[in-house]
């Protein structure tokens, strides 16, 4: 039953700070991803939006994320 929420709460832990790769990450983060992820797909509800569409801003903003906690990765390792 929960399948279709698999996109929306590793893109939330994500946005919320927690590396994939593990070790870092905490609750707080977390619950404010939620919140951001929720109140971006309201928005793009309330406006029309397709959701096709929908699923492509969400990994969107997954792909970004992931490439921004790389970036800071990295320079924690450097």
């Amino acid at each position: 039953m929960g399948n279709s929420f698999t996109m929306n709460s590793i893109t939330a832990v994500v946005v919320g700070g927690t590396v994939l790769a593990g070790g870092k990450g905490g609750i707080v983060g977390s619950i404010a991803g939620a919140f951001i992820i929720v109140i971006i797909n309201n928005i793009l509800n309330l406006v029309g939006v397709s959701s096709f569409y929908q699923y492509i801003f969400q990994g969107s903003i997954l792909i970004i994320a992931l490439a921004i906690s790389s970036i800071k990765q990295r320079g924690v390792k450097e």
